[in-house]
C-alpha cells in the first residue's frame, strides 16, 4: 500500500496520469517477462501503450549488449554490421559514446557525410576532448577539407602534446597541404594514405 495521502507526494497531472496508464503494468522481472507480457497485450487488441512500454523497457535492457556487439564486431573488421547496431543504439540511446561509436564507424565506412555532423554536434558539448578533435581531424581529412582537418587536428595536438598519434596526423595532413596546395586553394584533397 502506498503510505503517500491522495495528491500528496505524487504528481496528479493529467501527463502523469497518462504516463501511469501507459506504463509497463510488470513489476520486476527482465526482458523475458516484459517482451511475453508485451505479446499478451497485443493479442488482447486493447490499449497497446502498455505494450509499447514494455517493449521500451525490454529493449532498454539489452543496450549494453548491443554496445558490446558493436564494438566487438568493429574490432574484428566487421564495420558494416557493427554499424548496424550502432545506429540503432544512436536512436534508442543518443548518449555521446552511442554517437561518437556510430560516426567512427561510419568514418571509417567512408560516409564521412554522415560522419561529420555527429562529430561536430559531440564537439559542441565537449569542445575540451583531444582524442574526440583527432577524430574529427582525420575525418575531414579524409573528406578533402585539409585545411578545415589540419585546425581540427592542432586542437587535438594543443590539448595533448604528449599524443604522438595527434601529433602524427597533423604532420600527414599539412605535409599534404603544402603538397598538393596552389596558392588561392582552400583546401586539398588527402588521399588514402592519410592520418590514423
Amino acid at each position: 500500500a502506498d503510505p503517500a495521502a491522495p495528491g500528496e507526494g505524487k504528481d496528479s497531472s493529467p501527463a502523469a496520469s497518462e504516463a501511469s496508464a501507459s506504463a509497463c503494468p510488470l513489476n520486476g522481472g527482465g526482458f523475458n517477462e516484459r517482451h511475453v507480457l508485451a505479446q499478451v497485450l497485443v493479442q488482447q487488441g486493447e490499449d497497446m501503450l502498455p505494450a509499447e512500454q514494455c517493449l521500451r523497457e525490454a529493449i532498454s535492457m539489452t543496450l549494453p549488449s548491443l554496445r558490446m556487439l558493436s564494438r566487438l564486431l568493429a574490432s574484428r573488421g566487421e564495420v558494416l554490421e557493427a554499424s548496424v547496431y550502432s545506429a540503432a543504439l544512436e536512436v534508442l540511446e543518443p548518449i555521446g559514446d552511442n554517437v561518437w561509436m556510430h560516426a567512427d564507424l561510419l568514418a571509417r565506412m567512408n560516409e564521412t557525410d554522415k560522419a561529420l555532423p555527429r562529430y561536430e554536434a559531440l564537439l559542441a558539448a565537449n569542445k575540451d576532448n583531444a582524442k574526440l578533435w583527432n577524430a574529427y581531424g582525420v575525418t575531414l581529412a579524409s573528406h578533402g577539407k585539409a585545411n578545415e582537418a589540419v585546425a581540427a587536428l592542432s586542437k587535438a595536438v594543443a590539448m595533448d602534446a604528449t599524443n604522438e598519434k595527434y601529433r602524427v596526423n597533423l604532420e600527414r595532413v599539412q605535409a599534404k597541404v603544402g603538397s598538393t596546395a596552389t596558392p588561392g586553394t582552400e583546401q586539398a584533397t588527402v588521399g588514402s594514405g592519410g592520418p590514423v
